[in-house]
């Protein structure tokens, strides 16, 4: 009866660890843990627009990752991107940022409108889509999958 009772609550104290654990991840309070992933999925393959215009495209964003993303608080979860120009070269590192409607959980996704800033010099550019923890983190330095298009800039004329 007392090895019934000492497996029981072996079973308890290990079972409480391991959901410690998994809490401790789930609500993000355990750094070291979290997993930086991210789906996004952009409808159209390029964009066009004028020098200096912003435009806009509809973006798909799954949380693939073991945390919670905030959508608000001291370092919430954004959708933002990185603008190249011709060889790979950073025209913008930061780039606008879009708020998620609500946290997102993982497997959870939202569908958020990305304005993108174009730059003032017209040319062929590449607009890489990515989550970003403010302060924290772009989830891409982390290992997460971005999302690139082609961007055409045309002179305002």
């Amino acid at each position: 009866m007392i090895l019934l009772f000492a497996l029981i609550l072996g079973l308890i104290a290990f079972n409480a660890k391991v959901m410690s654990r998994y809490y401790m991840t789930l609500m993000g309070f355990d750094q070291a843990a979290r997993v930086y992933a991210e789906q996004i999925a952009v409808t159209e393959q390029s964009l066009n627009g004028r020098a200096g215009d912003t435009v806009s495209t509809n973006v798909t964003v799954r949380n693939v990752g073991n945390f919670i993303w905030p959508a608000e608080g001291a370092n919430p979860v954004h959708m933002s991107y990185h603008l190249f120009g011709q060889h790979g070269r950073v025209v913008v590192n930061d780039g606008l940022r879009r708020d998620l409607p609500n946290d997102l959980r993982p497997g959870q996704r939202a569908t958020i409108s990305l304005g993108i800033k174009l730059p003032k010099k017209p040319g062929d550019y590449t607009v890489e889509v990515d989550m970003v923890q403010e302060g924290v983190t772009w989830f891409g330095q982390k290992g997460g999958k971005t999302f690139s298009l082609g961007v055409q800039v045309g002179g305002n004329s």
